[in-house]
């Protein structure tokens, strides 16, 4: 190739089209760089604030649980109780009608677990 050829052809490439061409290219180039960023920031942001709301929904489910568990206890425990003071006036009442001469079994335990 001569050089006349080689300058023709680097003229008509570089020349009023090609130069924007390549410009177009390198803009083009770099606004898609810029963009993926964006993206991958987003979808950062994204997942980020999705574990937020998660981890949240969970401290609320685990603190309703909580206030549940312990409302069971109370209860039991008042269940407990009530049964214990009954499991005794039982024994009290059996005792007092064996005074007046009425014989009664032994009142069923109620075979209640230690707490």
């Amino acid at each position: 190739m001569s050089l006349q050829v080689a300058i023709q052809l680097l003229g008509t490439v570089f020349g009023g089209g090609g130069v924007a061409w390549v410009v177009g290219l390198w803009r083009d180039k770099r606004k898609a760089d810029a963009e993926a960023g964006q993206h991958d920031a987003s979808a950062a942001d994204l997942i980020e604030q999705a574990s937020g709301r998660l981890i949240a929904r969970f401290e609320k489910r685990y603190t309703d649980d909580q206030a549940i568990i312990q409302a069971l206890e109370r209860d039991r425990n008042a269940l407990v109780r009530n049964a214990r003071q009954h499991e005794a006036w039982d024994q009290i009442a059996v005792a007092k009608l064996a005074e007046f001469g009425v014989v009664l079994p032994a009142p069923p335990s109620l075979h209640l677990e230690e707490t």
